[in-house]
């Protein structure tokens, strides 16, 4: 081979390897902007679901689910704001703990925030709802349970709906999982189950103040 050749190839190769290297970093960037949007997406579907609600006068959640337990998820897959994917079934509680990573990909999650009841929208979210044990958790899984990375505080994140009718996202000083109290719940080193169950606060905080939280 001549010296002439194995220059060229020499270029080719470093061509290609600088194409392949740009491609990876484009898809990892649109996949964290990606996420970043369906984020603030899921966010926003599940505040006018609560505003359609009646929420914010507090009369809803005093009159209707805390007498009524497990009745929060039928009024709020009734709200007519939700295009509901009948096609894509719920995900089996059975298959909680197989298919989601705590925040450090080191455990499974402690599937007991989700409770039991789950659907997927069009737009591809999937909505898990826990409303008994005197609480009312939603989580959202912001690019549905179908596509990974399927990590806490990732592509999942927990909100909590309180007694005076407003929504809070887990980590917040007013749910039970403040960042106060668990400062080691949204960390890529903790083997807690619940480890990711604080980072909502943590992506909220990120777009208010526009720093880099969805560059995992």
């Amino acid at each position: 081979m001549t010296k002439e050749k194995m220059h060229l190839l020499i270029f080719l190769f470093i061509v290609i390897l600088l194409i392949g290297l740009g491609s990876v970093w484009a898809i990892s960037h649109f996949s964290k902007v990606n996420l970043k949007h369906k984020f603030v997406e899921s966010r926003r579907i599940t505040t006018d679901v609560l505003k359609v609600l009646g929420t914010n006068d507090n009369q809803y959640l005093y009159a209707s689910y805390i007498k009524n337990e497990r009745s929060f998820r039928n009024d709020f897959i009734n709200s007519g704001m939700l295009n509901i994917d009948a096609k894509v079934p719920a995900l089996p509680v059975s298959e909680y703990e197989k298919t989601y990573k705590n925040r450090g990909k080191n455990n499974s999650i402690n599937t007991s925030v989700l409770g039991d009841y789950n659907f997927t929208t069009k737009n591809r979210i999937t909505f898990f709802i826990k409303d008994y044990e005197r609480v009312v958790y939603i989580t959202v899984d912001i690019n549905g349970y179908k596509s990974g990375p399927n990590v806490y505080g990732q592509d999942l994140f927990s909100f909590q709906l309180l007694n005076n009718g407003q929504l809070y996202p887990m980590g917040s000083q007013y749910t039970d999982f403040s960042k106060e109290k668990f400062s080691d719940l949204c960390s890529t080193t903790s083997y807690s189950k619940y480890n990711g169950i604080t980072c909502a606060q943590e992506a909220v905080d990120s777009l208010e103040n526009n720093t880099g939280y969805f560059n995992f």
